[in-house]
C-alpha cells in the first residue's frame, strides 16, 4: 500500500496531465474489486451460467441505452451503428474499417468476452476472491512477457 501511494506521487509528480488518466486507473482497479467480491459472495447463490448472463445483459442493455446519449460526442457522420447482416460481407478486408465493424464486435463479444466472462465467474467456486483479482491484475504483465516470447519484441 505504501509503494503504491509513493509511486502514485512520482506518477502525479511528473506531470499534472496523467492525473485523470491514473484516477480513472484507480477507480477502474476498486469497481473491478467490488464486483469480484460481489461476485463471490453470489456464486453461492446461483449459477455461473445465470449471473454472467444478467450481468452481460444488463451492461448492454445500459451501453445501447447511453448510444443517443454518446453518439454526437463520439461517433462522425460516416459511421455506420446498425448495418445490414449480410455474412458475405464478413472478409477480413471489411474488418479493419467500414460498415462491418458491429458484426466483428458482436462476434468477438460472444465468443470472447462472454466465454470468459463465464469461466471467470466458474473459477470463484473454486478460488477466492483475492486469487482471482490477482490473476487479473497480472494480465498486462503476462502480455508483455508473452509479446517478448513469441514476437521477438524486446523494447522495454
Amino acid at each position: 500500500m505504501l509503494l503504491d501511494l509513493i509511486s502514485l506521487r512520482v506518477v502525479l509528480y511528473c506531470t499534472v496531465l496523467y492525473c485523470a488518466a491514473v484516477c480513472v486507473g484507480l477507480m477502474a482497479s476498486l469497481l473491478g474489486t467490488v464486483f469480484t467480491v460481489l461476485n463471490k459472495k453470489y456464486i453461492q447463490l446461483a449459477s455461473s451460467v445465470v449471473i454472467s448472463t444478467i450481468e452481460m445483459g444488463s451492461g448492454a442493455l445500459l451501453l445501447t441505452l447511453c448510444i443517443p446519449i454518446l453518439n454526437p460526442l463520439v461517433y462522425h457522420e460516416d459511421t455506420v451503428l446498425f448495418p445490414s447482416l449480410d455474412v458475405n460481407h464478413l472478409t477480413l478486408e471489411n474488418a479493419r474499417e467500414g460498415p462491418f465493424d458491429l458484426i466483428w464486435v458482436i462476434i468477438l463479444a460472444l465468443f470472447c468476452t462472454n466465454i470468459t466472462f463465464y469461466l471467470s465467474i466458474y473459477a470463484l467456486k473454486h478460488l477466492s476472491a483475492f486469487t482471482v483479482n490477482l490473476t487479473g491484475n497480472m494480465e498486462p504483465i503476462y502480455g508483455i512477457v508473452f509479446g517478448a516470447i513469441f514476437f521477438h519484441v524486446s523494447e522495454w
